[in-house]
């Protein structure tokens, strides 16, 4: 097919759109198909489309790229104007969130390739500012692909912007290797951060779904509350003012708050 595809291109000497054969996708005679870069040939509507759509209908919230190759031998899209504008910003957006997956995989585990690393860990992008951020592990993310709420997906700084009681995200003296999170569900610090929304403490993470439920009906303690919903008598095992149960709240560094205490 490709090479009677490039033979009808060298004969009839015009660009793309004047392929005879029907795009591979929606084999629509009047859908005046182009050949791509690597010599399949589908339609401008088909491409654009698969493109706008990112990854949203392949795996939610969580940033994949598969949706950039062709769909028949997974090359790079390519071939007209329009496509090449479209994947530009998206391949900027592939080498962040590789070099972020692969950085973190060095970090935990002394080394580590691409592949691994996406396999391993689960990317989002802000609703606010655009930027992708880590979001917990990919076998966490599996089951909850549809279930999100894109106000949710909101980066650790923009959080933080969002929250004025909240510590920085970052330290200034240990960057980031301390800094701790409220769970969002009880008054305990976080353990696990999933779904690119949540920090769970262990407890609230093995019961994700009563505290989800809980938070849908609005039926959260209040603080002080304990693990998985159970309220809890006198002051807060925080220590500090943080935003109602169901909220992201940072607490700051614990390298420097344990030096603050010490003094």
């Amino acid at each position: 097919m490709e090479v009677a595809v490039a033979a009808l291109n060298a004969d009839i000497g015009g660009g793309p759109s004047e392929v005879e054969s029907p795009c591979c996708l929606c084999y629509d005679p009047d859908s005046d198909p182009l050949t791509m870069g690597c010599g399949h040939v589908f339609c401008l509507g088909c491409m654009t489309a698969l493109l706008e759509g990112r990854w949203y209908g392949r795996s939610g919230a969580r940033i994949s790229f598969g949706f950039m190759g062709c769909p028949m031998c997974q090359s790079d899209i390519s071939g007209h104007p329009v496509l090449d504008t479209l994947m530009a910003p998206l391949v900027t957006l592939r080498e962040k969130v590789h070099r972020m997956a692969t950085m973190r995989q060095q970090m935990e585990h002394g080394s580590g390739s691409v592949s691994d690393a996406i396999r391993e860990y689960a990317y989002y992008q802000c609703h606010r500012c655009a930027e992708p951020y880590y979001g917990g592990a990919v076998e966490c993310a599996a089951g909850s692909e549809t279930e999100y709420n894109q106000d949710d997906l909101t980066c650790p700084r923009c959080t933080r912007l969002q929250s004025p009681t909240s510590l920085p995200d970052t330290c200034s003296s240990h960057g980031t290797d301390y800094i701790q999170w409220k769970c969002r569900y009880c008054c305990s610090m976080a353990v696990f951060f999933c779904f690119g929304t949540t920090h769970f403490c262990v407890e609230c993470h093995n019961n994700y779904s009563k505290c989800q439920a809980a938070e849908k009906a609005g039926t959260l303690p209040p603080c002080p509350a304990g693990p998985v919903l159970n309220g809890l008598a006198g002051e807060c095992p925080l220590g500090c003012a943080h935003p109602p149960t169901g909220s992201e709240f940072c607490m700051g560094c614990a390298e420097c708050r344990l030096k603050e205490e010490d003094y």
